[in-house]
């Protein structure tokens, strides 16, 4: 299929509707905002049409609404309408508002619906403004008309974190996404509910070990056959874990911020070859977040022991996970009803693979990113894992 028509229609602000109050005119970032690395991923919700065409007057209506219901929201959700002050470590909560585009799509929205390339989607994505320097926008949407009268919302957040985890005053790490001078690829592959569960039925060997979840198993198959090839090598998954429900008591589901920390789990060229011992080492991993190592980071030590964790990752051969399964996207209603389908948009981050459920809610969709040559490897893998499982 051509790339995508997309004529911008409009290009400006939506600031709250409510000044934001003098105590919370600055949002202080914390040290797991320190150690992160600066980069988004672009996510678009899927609308099917509720008119068999769209006038100009329908048009205006559905602008409107989101633009009171984004202005409303923003009272509340303030630090998204101000902008980072990287000199400061911190959000100036300035009401200076969230960039709104609109946009008209010369095509169908079934034409892109569930398509595996991000390239084909990227242009319903709005970009961020900013100088990379002192300020930056934090968020911005673009709300995309097709043809058929179909909407695709697209936004590019960065989430601030809260105050749990206090700031370090001085600090040399600048966790800068990294300069990649390959070509990267972000394609798209779909891991459906009887191929998981058959993923998981060969990992349970044992009464010893628990049956591996559905991310587990997913993510342990993609590093294995993403970038396993080299006998000299360590190889190293980082898996971003929630610390929201393994806090004590636990965060509010809905806090926002970079509530993240990775788990990592480390593994030789012998190991790679029992996917079995890999998927322990991947769970083992994710199960060392616990309340007690979350009090360690939040205590005096928090930025030795998060630095030390960073400082072992070099000279290996790094694979990242972010798994969005569970996460309400296909609940997310603005006046439309559900959305059809969730995508991801192109993020210039090699070795990174992000999990969004299906919308059955027992598959898994994964958004992966790699060069062209592991790319082409990893692709035929996938096509031979299916394969052998369906005859």
């Amino acid at each position: 299929m051509a790339p995508l028509n997309v004529i911008i229609l409009s290009n400006e602000f939506v600031r709250p509707s409510s000044p934001t109050n003098y105590p919370f005119k600055k949002y202080q970032l914390s040290m797991l905002d320190q150690l992160m690395p600066s980069f988004f991923i672009p996510t678009i919700l899927y609308y099917h049409h509720q008119f068999q065409t769209t006038s100009i007057a329908q048009l205006e209506l559905i602008s409107s609404r989101l633009r009171e219901s984004l202005s409303q929201t923003l009272t509340m959700f303030y630090p998204f309408a101000g902008r980072l002050n990287r000199c400061d470590n911190s959000i100036d909560c300035n009401d200076m508002g969230v960039r709104y585009l609109e946009a008209k799509v010369d095509s169908m929205i079934m034409d892109v619906i569930e398509c595996h390339e991000t390239e084909m989607v990227d242009p319903l994505i709005p970009i961020l403004m900013g100088n990379g320097e002192e300020e930056d926008e934090i968020f911005a949407i673009q709300v995309n008309y097709f043809n058929c009268g179909g909407i695709a919302i697209g936004t590019y957040p960065s989430f601030p974190s809260s105050s749990l985890f206090p700031p370090k005053k001085k600090h040399d790490y600048n966790p800068q996404s990294e300069d990649c001078k390959e070509t990267l690829v972000t394609r798209r592959f779909v891991f459906d509910a009887s191929k998981i569960s058959s993923m998981r039925a060969k990992a349970k060997i044992d009464h010893d070990h628990p049956i591996p979840t559905r991310v587990e198993v997913v993510s342990t198959f993609i590093w294995k056959y993403a970038t396993v090839d080299k006998p000299d090598k360590q190889y190293i998954a980082f898996q971003v874990v929630n610390l929201r429900s393994r806090m004590v008591p636990p965060l509010s589901e809905h806090a926002i911020g970079n509530l993240v920390v990775p788990a990592y789990a480390y593994c030789s060229y012998e190991d790679s070859k029992d996917l079995t011992v890999m998927e322990r080492k991947v769970r083992e991993g994710i199960r060392r977040i616990d309340d007690e190592y979350i009090r360690r980071i939040q205590g005096d030590e928090g930025y030795a022991v998060m630095m030390k964790n960073w400082t072992k990752v070099e000279d290996a051969n790094i694979f990242r996970f972010s798994s969005w399964c569970r996460f309400p996207v296909y609940h997310v209603d603005f006046g439309m009803g559900k959305p059809v389908w969730a995508s991801l948009g192109s993020y210039n981050n090699k070795n990174l693979a992000i999990l969004l459920d299906s919308k059955c809610g027992e598959g898994i969709e994964a958004w992966v990113t790699m060069n062209e040559q592991d790319m082409a490897r990893f692709q035929l893998a996938f096509v031979r894992a299916n394969t052998s499982s369906s005859t």
